[in-house]
């Protein structure tokens, strides 16, 4: 991973200790897993911006350990994962089976995958449309030691 991104997690509540994720019943059926989520350089911060959609009152810097970490960053990676990891009974992802696997699972190239996905009609796969809501170059942490160190850089 380039050291020199900075990874960003917005917050309305003071971040004082991170834990792990327990493993939500396989049969919950939900878009994206559970976990502290964190983005790249402001990119969350900014898409909510944009949008007008959340506001947060805290922002933290996070030095992540990438070791363990389901990392998509191509569509043949995504493709991979979709083939492994959906469900075709509940027309979702087993995120459960993720989050027992692996300590986190990290987006990254987003904008790129996403353009691929539209231009060969991938989107429209229902397979495919719980990507949309990863909106940023982001990722979620499922193993709270896999946070190094995480500060508070910003509240409003």
């Amino acid at each position: 991973m380039d050291q020199t991104i900075i990874f960003t997690h917005l917050s309305n509540n003071i971040l004082e200790s991170i834990y792990d994720t327990k493993p939500k019943k396989s049969d919950n059926i939900e878009l994206k897993p559970s976990g502290l989520w964190f983005s790249k350089n402001n990119e969350w911060k900014e898409f909510c911006d944009s949008e007008d959609f959340l506001k947060y009152q805290h922002e933290y810097r996070l030095e992540i350990d990438f070791e363990n970490f389901l990392i998509i960053d191509t569509i043949e990676k995504l493709d991979d994962f979709v083939k492994k990891y959906f469900n075709k009974k509940n027309n979702c992802i087993e995120w459960k089976q993720i989050v027992e696997k692996y300590n986190g699972i990290y987006f990254d190239n987003y904008t790129q995958v996403k353009k691929y996905m539209y231009v060969h009609h991938k989107i429209f796969n229902y397979r495919y449309s719980w990507f949309l809501s990863v909106d940023v170059n982001s990722g979620c942490i499922f193993k709270g030691s896999s946070v190094k160190s995480f500060s508070l850089t910003n509240s409003i």
